[in-house]
């Protein structure tokens, strides 16, 4: 019970955060497509992840699909951090300086 008191602690203000940081980052012309992109994915994600869920539950122990979800989850992030920041150099890189011209 510990445990899904300290998920719901964790996730309850996610939503709000991760909103807040789209609105941050996103240019003001291209916010309605972001978002718009995101609610796609997440309504499209859900049921995909139900029915994965319930195939492997098919054919494993519920135990062991939750050890998997947990450990693919803390394979995905560092990835997507390693992924992310590989990308954001890459595009700092390629940005054409301005020289000025005299």
């Amino acid at each position: 019970m510990t445990g899904f008191a300290f998920a719901g602690l964790v996730y309850g203000p996610y939503s709000a955060l991760s909103l807040t940081l789209i609105q941050h980052h996103a240019r003001a012309e291209s916010l309605t497509t972001v978002l718009a992109a995101r609610s796609a994915v997440l309504l499209t994600a859900s049921p995909l992840g139900a029915g994965l869920g319930g195939f492997l539950l098919d054919r494993a122990s519920a135990p062991a699909v939750l050890i998997g979800c947990g450990a693919l989850m803390i394979v995905i992030v560092p990835t997507g951090t390693v992924v992310l920041k590989l990308a954001a150099g890459h595009r700092r890189n390629r940005r054409p300086s301005h020289a000025p011209t005299g």
